[in-house]
């Protein structure tokens, strides 16, 4: 799988799946954790990452993180 191609299936996995964590995202893609962190910053602000109960949960940037708790750190993967 070339590079363009894992950035796709990680940026499509997202939108399909918005809210997806981390460790699901590597799971439903049957790739490598490594793998996943490094495109995930290669994406950039094409996703938004934000903390919930201590998990990293992934959305496409026109998505509003939600939570049932109180306080959220949302930020561009790339920043």
């Amino acid at each position: 799988m070339t590079e363009p191609e894992a950035r796709t299936r990680i940026a499509d996995h997202i939108t399909e799946h918005p809210g997806v964590y981390f460790s699901e995202l590597v799971r439903g893609l049957d790739l490598a954790p490594g793998q996943v962190q490094y495109h995930l910053r290669q994406l950039g602000d094409r996703v938004v990452a934000a903390e919930f109960h201590g998990r990293t949960h992934c959305y496409p940037p026109d998505c509003e993180p939600t939570s049932t708790s109180s306080g959220s750190d949302a930020t561009s993967v790339g920043a």
